[in-house]
């Protein structure tokens, strides 16, 4: 219930900070108006500056596929496409936990996902409104009591005849005349209640419907099949992060989990096209590629060539051969030069320039360049040699998402850079360590450091430690709390349980 409570308090202060979305949005709507996308990019790169980045609302530093996709939300306000964005963001959150469940067998039943995420379809663009003004506390109130009432009393009659129906028929034109009124009046904001209707309405249908085919004892065993995996997804600080700043990660993750789920299904042209689509927004996740190289997936490796490609490098056509060099230049300060050594860089190569070379806001243990570009390489080659030897080349079911999972963290560890809103990427491995806690296969010792790497992402940690560190090892080692994490979940997948697990009949690839 924290966690759920932490979750929710982030969403509903994230629009107070949301400078990644509008980074997007004002590149979205540059993009339509056919001005120059890379402007702010490029100020960014002539100030050389952490304080410039950190305190506006940041610049658009992606390929244009990102701003591209942004388009539709150019057609209202800024303030009313993040609210959709948002919306999309806590959505994006449930899909990828319904994922997640189906990647580690605990294959959640899709009226159960609906079950959820229509109330909260429903219910948060409305509760937004409450809490920035734009909807009166009354009638929503009035609306609220009413299509609750609704909605408990389709569920709790079930088949209990006419009389059930005209009872939940009045309760419901209660509600939408208590909405309606609230409309007139303007208490509401339209827009609002316009992006919350398909959600209200869609729950109204649900439980009329669920209540006939007496789904509830499955929505009841299905929550909890969910829940082990809901503690580490719902309550990771990087997704927290991300949902805060409106990073486009959380749909990029989703885009790479379903790669990994179409794999399973050996649908490997499905498979390279998400990757590819998540690659031509963020280059770096092409690295997932190593997943298909090691399995000889050269099918899934070209469609995911092609797209990335296609999306990745098609939309500079219209903007001229300038805005190329532009984002090549923007890339080059991201993963070379001082940015890497500023502290949200929690990759080897981070740690390592900030101990021995020393970056804008720490001093180094030693000056020593060759020796932190040494220790990256020598360290990043040794994980990659493991990982390559830990991760088989067959399609073996029961490994695919542990090596799956062993491929995220080598990315986060050995990539030049890997910001804290980066690792979200980690939730799946989380998941995958949650999910074997939670089935009691494995050894008190396994468990104990399953646990510890899963509390590393779960608790702020690097918020406490950056309030309370003086001195330049203190400080350091903050910076490091989330290489250490990684370690520790690389060490913990490298050791899961491969027997005792009780499958979930309900999942069963083909490969298994």
């Amino acid at each position: 219930m924290f966690l759920a409570a932490r979750f929710a308090w982030t969403v509903f202060g994230a629009l107070d900070v949301f400078a990644d979305y509008h980074a997007y949005y004002r590149a979205a709507a540059n993009l339509r108006a056919g001005d120059d996308l890379y402007a702010e990019g490029r100020l960014l790169v002539a100030r050389d500056s952490y304080d410039f980045w950190t305190q506006t609302d940041g610049q658009y530093v992606y390929p244009p596929a990102l701003a591209a996709a942004l388009l539709p939300l150019t057609l209202v306000s800024i303030g009313q496409g993040g609210a959709i964005w948002l919306l999309g963001l806590v959505l994006g959150t449930l899909a990828f936990l319904w994922l997640a469940a189906r990647a580690c067998g605990r294959a959640v039943g899709w009226r159960s996902f609906l079950a959820v995420v229509l109330p909260v379809a429903g219910v948060l663009p409305l509760a937004l409104g409450v809490r920035y003004g734009l909807v009166a506390r009354y009638p929503l109130f009035l609306a609220g009591l009413a299509l609750s009432g609704c909605f408990a009393w389709l569920l709790v009659a079930r088949r209990a005849g006419r009389a059930t129906d005209l009872v939940a028929l009045a309760l419901a034109a209660a509600g939408f005349l208590a909405l309606l009124l609230g409309l007139r009046d303007g208490q509401i904001d339209r827009f609002l209640l316009a992006l919350a209707l398909p959600g209200i309405l869609g729950t109204l249908a649900f439980a009329w419907w669920g209540g006939r085919a007496a789904v509830w004892r499955e929505l009841r065993r299905d929550f909890g099949a969910l829940a082990p995996l809901a503690l580490p997804i719902l309550g990771g600080v990087p997704l927290l992060l991300g949902i805060q700043y409106g990073q486009s990660d959380l749909f990029l993750l989703l885009l790479t989990t379903g790669s990994l789920l179409a794999h399973r299904r050996r649908w490997d042209i499905l498979a390279g096209i998400a990757l590819g689509a998540a690659a031509a927004v963020k280059p770096t996740l092409a690295l997932y590629g190593l997943f298909y190289l090691r399995k000889r997936s050269w099918t899934t490796l070209g469609a995911a060539a092609l797209v990335g490609a296609a999306l990745g490098l098609a939309p500079f056509a219209p903007l001229g051969g300038g805005a190329l060099t532009d984002w090549l230049v923007i890339s080059r300060y991201f993963g070379a030069g001082e940015y890497l050594a500023y502290p949200t860089n929690g990759a080897l190569r981070g740690v390592l320039l900030r101990a021995f070379v020393g970056g804008p806001l720490h001093a180094p243990l030693i000056v020593s360049r060759p020796l932190a570009v040494g220790l990256w390489l020598i360290l990043a080659g040794a994980a990659l040699l493991a990982w390559w030897r830990a991760v088989g080349s067959g399609r073996d079911g029961e490994r695919a998402v542990p090596e799956w999972s062993l491929t995220a963290a080598l990315i986060l560890f050995a990539a030049p850079l890997s910001e804290d809103i980066h690792f979200v990427g980690i939730l799946l491995p989380l998941a995958l360590l949650a999910d074997r806690l939670a089935r009691g296969a494995a050894t008190a010792r396994w468990r104990a450091l399953a646990i510890v790497a899963c509390l590393i992402f779960i608790l702020p940690l690097v918020e406490w430690g950056e309030r309370v560190a003086t001195g330049t090892v203190p400080r350091l080692l903050v910076t490091a709390i989330y290489l250490g994490g990684l370690i520790l979940v690389g060490a913990a997948l490298a050791t899961t349980p491969r027997g005792g697990v009780r499958r979930d009949s309900r999942f069963v690839t083909p490969d298994s």
